[in-house]
């Protein structure tokens, strides 16, 4: 399964001389925003990390914040879902960056995952479709400069992609327990009805 990146706000707090920055990459039973056709929704006890997961600045390997396996990222699961305290390393752009963030400058973050064998589901819910995780692999949080996807070596996933992983749609359920009708060809036109049109206009003009 290919990478997937998703976004959350971090935020800089400061305990006695430490400086951390925090955040929930990972929020329980809220759906996320449209990203692409379709709408997220983790649930709680889904997430599995990988071993010694880190966080990085702008998911560069060269810039990492802080591992579990040196005790300088934390990462616990509560009733809101997965919160991440870092404390970044001592040098010169860990500083820098601790400023920007501390201004607002930087204020984005995101999460790597991968949805693991049988840990996804499709629904429909007020005319939008809805992607269910049950299971997915997260390996990397970062604070990132720029919100939008990162261009790295992470292979990252299109929604036309993600979309892809439904099973066949034609005779899904809808949210009232009724069957949706079955996806048109061609993009959703109907083609009968587009040819019927293009009779009438021919007729129309002899």
């Amino acid at each position: 399964m290919k990478v997937e990146i998703r976004q959350f706000k971090p935020e800089v707090r400061a305990e006695g001389d430490q400086r951390k920055i925090s955040g929930y990459p990972i929020v329980f039973n809220s759906l996320s925003e449209n990203l692409g056709g379709f709408r997220e929704l983790i649930k709680p006890g889904a997430i599995q990390w990988a071993d010694d997961t880190k966080a990085d600045f702008d998911h560069d390997s060269k810039y990492i914040l802080g591992s579990q396996s040196n005790g300088t990222l934390s990462i616990t699961e509560d009733e809101r879902g997965v919160r991440m305290d870092v404390i970044p390393p001592d040098t010169q752009w860990a500083r820098d960056l601790m400023v920007s963030v501390d201004r607002g400058d930087i204020s984005q973050g995101s999460f790597a995952f991968r949805v693991l064998p049988g840990g996804q589901s499709w629904s429909e819910k007020d005319g939008e479709t809805v992607r269910t995780l049950t299971s997915i692999l997260v390996s990397r949080v970062s604070v990132v400069s720029q919100p939008a996807y990162s261009e790295t070596s992470l292979q990252l996933r299109s929604a036309e992609e993600i979309l892809a992983d439904r099973p066949d749609t034609s005779e899904r359920q809808t949210t009232a327990g009724q069957l949706a009708p079955p996806a048109n060809n061609g993009g959703g036109v109907d083609l009968g009805l587009l040819r019927r049109k293009l009779e009438l206009a021919y007729y129309s003009v002899l």
